[in-house]
């Protein structure tokens, strides 16, 4: 329904500025949370087909999370 997408993209959003002020508090570069290219397809999100879009969503808040692990660490620049 548009109300579970709406949840759902909410949900990314809010997890998102989560773990960017919890990788802020651990030192993180705030230039390399807001350019990850998960942020990105949040922001493109909104136009997934109805059929797909739960399982995108599902890859974007598993990349979010793994990128921003990346930064954490010091890993390489995304």
């Amino acid at each position: 329904s548009e109300y579970r997408r709406q949840y759902l993209l909410l949900q990314m959003v809010l997890t998102y500025d989560k773990l960017c002020r919890d990788a802020l508090d651990k030192g993180a570069d705030m230039q390399k949370l807001i350019s990850i290219p998960a942020r990105v397809a949040i922001g493109r999100a909104k136009s997934v087909p109805n059929d797909e879009y739960e399982a995108v969503y599902g890859q974007i808040r598993e990349d979010m999370n793994t990128q921003i692990k990346e930064i954490i660490a010091g890993g390489e620049d995304l």
